[in-house]
């Protein structure tokens, strides 16, 4: 996945909680724990304004990075990484909307 390219992936959803699943756009070395690790790589929490959260974030001391308009792939996402104090990587993500017609289950 690099945020603000197309790609496949898939949001699950159970109750309030969303696992989002890319997937894996080669598979050479990358795939091994470079910046396309496989496996769980980070943490995100939806926020009404990822710009807002982001500026909160650098007045409190942590480096936010830019943030990134995927509107291309969905409308009205936004999305801005950071690193926590113990290192963990953190997503902020604006603008999900859940599919009113999902797929039916099989």
């Amino acid at each position: 996945f690099q945020a603000g390219q197309p790609d496949e992936f898939v949001m699950l959803r159970l109750g309030g909680v969303r696992m989002e699943l890319f997937q894996a756009q080669d598979a050479g070395p990358e795939a091994h724990g470079g910046s396309q690790e496989v496996g769980f790589t980070h943490l995100c929490f939806h926020v009404p304004d990822v710009a807002a959260k982001a500026a909160e974030l650098r007045q409190a001391g942590l480096q936010p990075e830019e943030v990134i308009d995927c509107g291309h792939q969905v409308s009205g996402l936004k999305v801005c990484f950071f690193n926590d104090p113990e290192g963990n990587r953190v997503e902020l993500m604006e603008g999900w909307q859940d599919d009113p017609n999902p797929p039916a289950r099989g």
